[in-house]
């Protein structure tokens, strides 16, 4: 699973490219992160804030980490979900909060 983030140029914002194994990632970012770095940062808030485990809503996606681990699934359509290193997605919100921030 890999993405990284591509910086928009002229009035085009910055978004992500991933692999087809992180689609739903993409997708995340696109419908609940979107173009600001208020989502990301409410989500790493309450990563750090919690001990071991929380769950958090977008437009599209439930997000849950629970031991390390990421899982998204999308609220409408229960094939879509994805599970992985909670780091990963953690080190794509930084960067992206870092992006928008520029």
């Amino acid at each position: 699973m890999q993405c990284k983030i591509i910086q928009g140029t002229g009035r085009q914002s910055p978004y992500l490219e991933c692999d087809p194994e992180a689609s739903l990632v993409r997708d995340f970012f696109e419908a609940d992160i979107q173009d600001t770095p208020d989502f990301a940062a409410l989500i790493l808030a309450r990563a750090s804030d919690s001990s071991t485990s929380f769950e958090i809503s977008g437009n599209l996606f439930i997000l849950s980490v629970h031991q390390g681990k990421f899982c998204l699934e999308n609220q409408f359509d229960d094939t879509e979900r994805l599970s992985g290193d909670w780091l990963f997605l953690e080190t794509l919100l930084k960067d992206w909060i870092n992006t928008q921030r520029k």
